[in-house]
């Protein structure tokens, strides 16, 4: 397993097709559900078992080119491509939908540990911002003369 970001951690399977997606929030009220693309009418039923966050994520997923199957666990997601796809393609493409979706949820529905962990990680992102942003307003501001 390879920690991509903060929020998603990638499981090579043994089968070359097939790769887990593990979280720290729950991501799905159900024990699993399996989705095929295209998402139909029929779906939205099991969209809504799943929760609003699992929801969001199946659906975000399905957006991309080249998925085929999603399951959705408690916890993790198993993707299938389509084999004219490779992994470095579609991977970060998958691991920032997971990403954005926990990150955009409402705080109140995440568990306690999460909660504080994404909180975190906002303040830290908007620390870093602020400090790009002084170093660049400094350097602008302070003449470098050569030789």
């Amino acid at each position: 397993m390879s920690l991509l970001n903060c929020h998603v951690e990638t499981e090579v399977c043994t089968a070359t097709d097939v790769r887990r997606f593990h979280t720290r929030a729950e991501v799905s009220r159900n024990l699993a559900n399996e989705f095929k693309r295209p998402l139909r009418e029929s779906s939205e039923k099991y969209l809504a078992q799943v929760g609003p966050l699992g929801a969001e994520i199946v659906r975000g997923l399905m957006r991309i080119k080249g998925i085929t199957t999603v399951w959705i666990h408690p916890y993790s997601l198993q993707v299938t491509r389509a084999r004219a796809y490779t992994w470095d393609e579609l991977e970060p493409r998958i691991c920032t939908v997971i990403t954005r979706a926990i990150i955009n949820h409402p705080l109140e529905q995440l568990d306690g540990w999460v909660r504080i962990g994404f909180l975190v990680g906002r303040w830290w992102a908007k620390v870093k911002r602020s400090a790009s942003n002084l170093v660049h307003r400094l350097c602008r501001k302070t003449e470098i003369s050569g030789p």
